[in-house]
């Protein structure tokens, strides 16, 4: 029984049906996993390194602006001449708190050509109180500091000290014209990365933005590729995404590292929308099951019950049997009505024949002349009554 019902037409219709539901939606699911999450992955990864990438060009321009501002005051003549022959007025007219607000620089430092400072001022614009030079700025814009040497007529960079990153433009004091004249000292200028620039630039990328020295022990695992200039995307954690890259100082030995860290929308949006889709896939299955289901209650199971009953009166060669009947107007429904019609005619046609062998019986026991019948192979079949009184065996 177990074998006639696995075997049958009805089980390997809906065994078709389930694997290949199982199988199709197990690779579309797969599929879509694959192309999706990996979609919106590099998504957002082009998106973090774009973030790192403005946040360095902005910061670049921030130095831009510097060395033009420098420039311009260090081509100067009125700044030459402070050079040549200090002047108290020229200090009180050109770098009064106005003109650090408007540069928006936190120190001015002109030092002579025998590496002395004769003017030196940090001030914070913002609070509008006096802003302590960095020691280890104080170091470099001293004699023999780096951005007093006299190989170079201009340096600027990003100079990294412990309270805060600083960009620094040192430029030659040179006349407008040149004149061929010689250089009379540095003019220096300071503009701190505080938390206001860094804000700016974080509303303009759209990310949180933080710069620290490359240290080999917090760096190790990706300094080759940084040392490459090459952006690093690294996921913190489930909800937030950090983008590195190098920046380099002005001091070579002193690499900086631009990080920035940003939400992870786009990957959200990317598992929202696999969740969606195993959903939908979810729903279609169990309509695709439910219209299977229908489809064997209509088809499969009254063509199962169809079958089992012909194969049951077959083997009965009962001609009084019929097939169940089943209800509707469609194929199957006539193809019951048509079995038992066609059962019926054999019937009838079985009775009559039945009925003209009983009168044939009739009429041969009837006649005087001997009936002998006998197969092919000489075997006596029958004989009448006639045939049994001549040949004196009583064949019944």
């Amino acid at each position: 029984m177990a074998e006639k019902h696995f075997t049958g037409l009805r089980v390997k219709m809906l065994v078709v049906v389930a694997a290949g539901m199982i199988l199709l939606f197990t690779i579309l699911f797969l599929a879509a996993r694959m192309v999706l999450l990996d979609g919106y992955s590099k998504l957002e990864s082009n998106k973090t390194v774009i973030q790192v990438n403005s946040a360095i060009t902005l910061l670049k321009e921030q130095t831009q602006q510097l060395d033009g501002i420098v420039s311009e005051y260090g081509r100067w003549d009125d700044t030459y001449q402070y050079m040549v022959q200090p002047d108290s007025r020229y200090i009180e007219s050109n770098y009064t708190n106005e003109t650090f607000a408007n540069l928006k620089v936190k120190a001015i430092v002109l030092v002579n050509s025998e590496g002395e400072a004769i003017y030196k001022r940090g001030f914070d614009f913002s609070t509008g109180k006096l802003w302590p030079i960095p020691k280890l700025l104080e170091q470099a814009v001293s004699k023999g500091g780096l951005f007093l040497d006299p190989s170079k007529d201009h340096l600027s960079g990003f100079f990294w000290t412990p309270e805060g990153i600083c960009i620094v433009s040192a430029t030659d004091v040179l006349p407008s014209g040149g004149n061929g004249l010689r250089r009379r000292g540095t003019l220096i200028m300071v503009r701190h990365l505080d938390q206001s620039l860094i804000a700016h630039v974080e509303k303009i990328i759209g990310a949180k933005l933080t710069i620290q020295p490359m240290l080999k022990d917090r760096f190790a695992d990706m300094q080759q590729i940084l040392a490459n200039n090459a952006v690093v995307v690294k996921p913190l954690s489930d909800t937030q995404v950090a983008g590195y890259a190098m920046m380099k100082s002005v001091d070579e030995h002193a690499n900086l590292v631009v990080a920035t860290s940003s939400g992870r929308e786009i990957f959200a949006q990317g598992e929202y929308t696999l969740s969606f889709l195993s959903w939908s896939t979810s729903i279609i299955a169990l309509m695709l099951a439910g219209i299977s289901w229908i489809f064997d209650r209509m088809v499969l199971l009254r063509l199962e019950r169809m079958s089992e009953d012909v194969k049951r009166i077959g083997e009965s060669a009962n001609t009084k049997a019929r097939v169940r009947k089943l209800n509707g107007q469609d194929e199957l429904a006539s193809l019951s009505h048509g079995i038992n019609g066609m059962l019926e005619r054999i019937e009838d046609s079985q009775y009559e024949l039945q009925l003209e062998k009983d009168r044939a019986q009739v009429t041969l026991e009837g006649i005087a002349d001997a009936v002998i019948t006998s197969n092919e192979a000489g075997f006596v079949l029958y004989m009448n009554a006639a045939a049994e009184r001549l040949t004196g065996v009583d064949f019944k």
